[in-house]
């Protein structure tokens, strides 16, 4: 906003009929926090337990109906008590990993299924990407986390070529993001494979599907893909992925 207007970060989801996050201009408004709850809301952040914490990442989570909320799934009442109220008892898990701070203002970490653990420390994948890409040589990129028999959770990115490097040198690119996030996010942080990929997988609006980037990664069905802007765009990031793979066991 240059110092003169407000930037209004605001956060929910249609199955709430949107807000339960924001900003209101009679508190201080800090990067990329949100310094309010939505008017009517009860949301808290809390553990597995369900206790409210502060200073530690938690399940962002509603205590109390509101206007808004969805009462189910189309035909599928299970799936949606599932995907709600089925992790603690009468309280709505929205599904977003978030940390509140000393002073109230809360900081979203990433979905909680999204998150990774590195070295101990969960991180989101947002975070990951955002410090890799810089225009020149990652113009964008997807990180999510799969199975390892040695560390349990290994990170993999998907990224794609900036305008200053050459989009054929995957080797040069894998290390210069390797070498980006240990300068930025520190020494452990290391991707086990970073594919080299023309575009990512995304809705008609833009978002990034980081389920079926893992699941074209784990060569796994996609389910359901009218929702993005093109569809043939899972199918060719599977087969890169196990082109890749192959080279890998050649070299």
């Amino acid at each position: 906003g240059g110092g003169r207007l407000p930037v209004i970060n605001y956060t929910g989801g249609t199955e709430c009929s949107g807000c339960l996050m924001t900003n209101v201009v009679l508190r201080p408004i800090k990067p990329c926090r949100f310094n309010s709850i939505g008017p009517g809301v009860d949301v808290r952040v809390i553990d597995d337990q369900g206790n409210s914490v502060q200073g530690v990442a938690g399940e962002l989570a509603v205590f109390a109906p509101f206007n808004g909320m969805t009462n189910g799934f189309w035909n599928e009442p299970e799936r949606y008590l599932e995907t709600y109220w089925s992790q603690i008892p009468d309280v709505w898990i929205h599904g977003d990993l978030t940390l509140q701070e000393s002073d109230g203002q809360m900081l979203l970490i990433g979905r909680s299924d999204d998150v990774m653990k590195v070295s101990g420390r969960r991180v989101g994948p947002s975070e990951i990407e955002g410090s890799v890409i810089d225009g020149a040589n990652v113009s964008d990129a997807v990180a999510f986390a799969v199975p390892d028999p040695v560390t349990g959770d290994a990170m993999v990115l998907f990224v794609v070529p900036g305008s200053g490097v050459d989009a054929a040198d995957e080797e040069l690119l894998e290390t210069h993001v390797n070498s980006t996030l240990r300068r930025t996010m520190g020494p452990s942080y290391k991707a086990k494979a970073v594919v080299v990929l023309p575009s990512l997988i995304k809705t008609r609006n833009g978002k990034l599907v980081r389920r079926l980037a893992r699941q074209a990664w784990l060569n796994e069905p996609a389910g359901d893909l009218t929702s993005l802007e093109n569809p043939a765009v899972f199918a060719d990031v599977t087969r890169r992925c196990e082109d890749f793979r192959k080279r890998r066991l050649k070299q």
